[in-house]
């Protein structure tokens, strides 16, 4: 008589699912790059829904997008200039962005500098419209804190 079934918890589960797709590449020779669509029906194969790894695709290419090492002393030293942060969130790419804009432009105070269908970037505002704003933003308590405060520039990349 049989037990229960052994119960693999998450870390296992990959080191399993990573050594299964090595020896697979080692008994078929796999070329070095595969397509979206190779990609997804893979995944189908193994029963990982669609949603999920089109979600995955789209973060692992923002990840090569913006990955920025430190390149000289100062730097290493006190930090890059420039933050990236990444999230994905689930949604119309036109309804994101307008949420994303009412956001900065009430709580954020940036105003958008550049939009265009798959990416909108916001400045900082440094007019007198745009100090009459951070008075205005002081004395308003349902504002909250400002996050960007010392932001420059900030970039949303929309995707479908």
């Amino acid at each position: 008589m049989s037990g229960p079934p052994v119960r693999l918890d998450r870390a296992t589960f990959e080191r399993v699912l990573q050594r299964a797709s090595e020896l697979q590449a080692q008994r078929q020779e796999v070329g070095e790059t595969l397509s979206e669509e190779e990609i997804l029906a893979l995944g189908r194969e193994v029963g990982i829904a669609e949603a999920h790894l089109r979600q995955a695709l789209v973060e692992t290419r923002m990840q090569g997008a913006v990955v920025r090492e430190p390149t000289g002393w100062l730097d290493r030293a006190v930090g890059p200039a420039d933050l990236v942060v990444e999230r994905v969130v689930a949604g119309e790419s036109d309804r994101v962005g307008q949420a994303l804009t009412a956001w900065f432009e009430k709580h954020e105070l940036l105003a958008v500098q550049r939009a265009t269908p798959s990416r909108i970037s916001w400045e900082r505002l440094d007019s007198f419209a745009g100090a009459m704003r951070k008075v205005r933003a002081a004395f308003d308590t349902s504002r909250g804190p400002s996050y960007l405060e010392r932001a420059q520039l900030v970039t949303a990349v929309l995707t479908p």
